[in-house]
């Protein structure tokens, strides 16, 4: 029982370590309400802004499903499972080869046996640490930055986007910034009425 204190402890500890901002953008009047999310996630240079050919080859193409991408793709869907908790969150990536060019006609072919009402698109625009110097002491700080789009089904059109920025300490992981990037959203999300609100906030 201490033992479970303790980790719960360090866990507020580490969260409470963390700080976030967030610019939001609901494109809609009437927000659809989603179920199910198709999962991409992307860390290209490249900037997203609409769903065409020119911004799937920029951002997309060889990205979403890329080999050095796997580990980063996998923590953020984890974390985006757990506090999007009343959503079902499915990984695009898992429904194609691993590290293969995959064309938009052919990436829109094969996830039409899909069940997803909507795609959620993270772009991971920068994850950094930077050393401060306090007191003499030196100290590496986990920072990160995301935009995140949200699209129907249909036409792919903008629902709702955000950008966020997610700083931590020296105690903090990027794990435990994913957590935090993942509970602002859902609560961002579930106040603009695109998901039915999570059990914990």
């Amino acid at each position: 029982m201490k033992r479970l204190l303790i980790i719960i402890l360090f866990g507020w500890l580490a969260q409470s370590c963390i700080s976030a901002r967030i610019n939001s953008h609901q494109m809609v009047q009437q927000p659809e309400r989603f179920n199910q999310l198709l999962l991409l996630v992307t860390d290209s240079d490249n900037v997203f802004y609409e769903w065409n050919e020119d911004n799937y080859n920029a951002v997309l193409l060889g990205q979403f499903n890329s080999m050095d991408g796997f580990g980063l793709r996998k923590r953020i869907h984890n974390q985006l499972q757990i506090h999007l908790n009343t959503v079902k969150i499915i990984p695009a990536d898992q429904k194609f080869d691993i590290h293969k060019l995959v064309s938009m006609d052919e990436f829109i072919l094969n996830i039409n046996d899909l069940e997803y009402d909507g795609i959620l698109l993270v772009h991971t625009r920068a994850l950094w640490r930077e050393d401060v110097v306090i007191n003499g002491d030196s100290y590496s700080n986990p920072r990160s930055e995301f935009h995140v789009f949200l699209m129907d089904k249909d036409l792919f059109e903008k629902q709702y986007m955000a950008k966020m920025s997610v700083d931590g300490s020296a105690i903090n992981s990027f794990n435990n910034l994913f957590s935090r990037f993942s509970r602002e959203l859902a609560k961002d999300l579930s106040n603009k009425g695109f998901i039915l609100r999570p059990a914990v906030l």
